[in-house]
């Protein structure tokens, strides 16, 4: 999907939730918003080019009110494991970590 010329540079690019016009490129749209299961997209340095709006919900605690925007920073705090774990898979593309779970402990501290 093009970016509109008014988002700055590296802003994670939202899913247009609409059941407009019946293109490949907006049914596949509305198939990641309506997915049960947070679905992210980013380079191979954790920068974020798409989320969906589970993902964005399921990685809100841990974000403590910022912007998912670079994946590993973002959430090096609670899992720092995570860049080396995708590193670890290469030029591997799809599913990358799957049933991979974060411990979530003291978001309250």
């Amino acid at each position: 999907m093009p970016r509109d010329a008014s988002e700055p540079a590296g802003a994670v690019q939202e899913l247009p939730c609409t059941a407009a016009a019946r293109t490949q490129e907006q049914l596949l749209s509305e198939l990641l918003c309506a997915a049960p299961v947070g679905l992210v997209q980013m380079d191979e340095q954790g920068t974020v080019q798409l989320a969906n709006p589970a993902a964005v919900a399921l990685l809100r605690p841990l974000l403590r009110e910022r912007a998912l925007a670079h994946f590993f920073a973002d959430l090096a705090s609670v899992a720092p494991e995570l860049q080396g774990l995708v590193e670890a898979c290469g030029d591997a593309l799809g599913p990358l970590l799957d049933d991979h779970r974060l411990e979530a402990t003291g978001l309250n501290a």
